[in-house]
Order: C-alpha cells, then sequence, then structure tokens
C-alpha cells in the first residue's frame, strides 16, 4: 500500500477501526519523537506534510485547537492501537500538531507569522512544564527544547509563553532548555545552518515573524 492508499483509507474509516487495520503504518510513520540517535518524528517537511493531510482528513478541521483536542476523545481501542505512535503521547502530540501547524500556517501567508500567534501556539506545549507527572514535565521540557532550537523566533515565543503563563514553567523553561539544547548536540546546529542557508525541509525554515 502506497501513502495515498493509505490517508485515502483514512477518509473512509472510524478511527478505532483505521487504527486497528494500519497499525503498522501508523506506527511506521508517526512513531514518537525519538532521542538523539534514533527514529522517530522529526518535523522535517515530509513529516509535518503527512501529519497535516491525516489530521485534516481525520478531525475535518484545519484549527489548530480542534486538531489538539481530538486526541483527548480517543476511545479506548483506538488507543490501544495507537500506543506506539504519535496519538497516545499528549504532550508528544502537541508537540508535533505545533510543528506541523507552524509550517502550514507560514506556508499560507508567504512565510509570513506573526509572533503573538506562535507565542499562542507554544502555549499547550509550554503548560506541559508546570504538570505534577514526572513524565509530562521532563518530556515537555526535552520537546520545548528542541522547538527552541529551531530558530530564534521558536525559542523567543517559547519563552514568551513561558512568561505569560505566571508560573514555575517559566523557570524551568529558561533555566533547563540551554543544558537541553546543549545535550542535543550537532543535530540541531546543522538545523539551525539550515535556516540560514535558505536549505529546503526543516520545520520553521525560512519563517519570517512579525513582531508585536
Amino acid at each position: 500500500m502506497d501513502e495515498y492508499q493509505f490517508f485515502t483509507l483514512a477518509k473512509s474509516f472510524d478511527i478505532a477501526a483505521f487504527a486497528q487495520h494500519f497499525s503498522y503504518f501508523l506506527e511506521e510513520l508517526f512513531s514518537p519523537p525519538g532521542s538523539l540517535g534514533q527514529s522517530g518524528w522529526t518535523g522535517d517537511y515530509e513529516d509535518c506534510e503527512r501529519l497535516g493531510k491525516l489530521l485534516s482528513y481525520i478531525t475535518k478541521s484545519p484549527d489548530y485547537r480542534e486538531r489538539l483536542s481530538w486526541v483527548d476523545q480517543l476511545n479506548d481501542r483506538a488507543r490501544c492501537y495507537l500506543k506506539d505512535t504519535i496519538f497516545a503521547d499528549k504532550v508528544a502530540f502537541t508537540y508535533c500538531v505545533l510543528i506541523c501547524h507552524t509550517v502550514e500556517v507560514s506556508e499560507t501567508d508567504d512565510n509570513v507569522m506573526r509572533i503573538d500567534t506562535l507565542v499562542d501556539m507554544c502555549s499547550p506545549l509550554i503548560s506541559f512544564a508546570k504538570s505534577d507527572c514526572p513524565k509530562d514535565h521532563s518530556t515537555a521540557i526535552s520537546l520545548a527544547a528542541r522547538f527552541c532550537a529551531f530558530n530564534r523566533y521558536f525559542k523567543l515565543a517559547a519563552l514568551q509563553a513561558a512568561e505569560e503563563g505566571n508560573g514555575h514553567e517559566v523557570y524551568y523553561t529558561a533555566s533547563l532548555i540551554p543544558t537541553d539544547i546543549a545535550s542535543l548536540g550537532q543535530e540541531f546546529e546543522n538545523t539551525l545552518e539550515k535556516h540560514s542557508c535558505g536549505t529546503a525541509g526543516a520545520a520553521g525554515e525560512n519563517i519570517k515573524m512579525i513582531l508585536v
């Protein structure tokens, strides 16, 4: 089965049935973001295109918040078949939708995005940094670091979102992001170089921000 057939069938099936019948493809295309040196959803252009296409078919909405809330509506049967994908972890899913939607919005408006729009989009991911659940907290910090490493505008938006939250997340985000970024090593240095060189494919690439 090719990707065209896969996404076409996504229109026809209930999500639980779709996940049951095509769990292999879902795990292959939407495995969670891995640690350095591991496979997983990377946020490159193809990843974002696939996720955007799937969510548009399943949620039937382009709205960012509606797409985020969709995962909360999954029943136990669907969650069982999606357990090895980004859809099983709310924090990872939030990060992936954030990257995907950032790319989609920038492309619809000549690669221009308002900084206040990006700050609002960052808020759901940053809010997990104050979670009482250690796993959610650590995952949110790690993925916020990844987001900030894409370019300086993403970092500005994430820190501003944390500041507007008026909670501990601003401390965690501001204080832990530098060490987390350092631990990610050359991967993100290469990503930042791609932004400056205009290389195609990376999430956040060539996005021009309007500061407001």
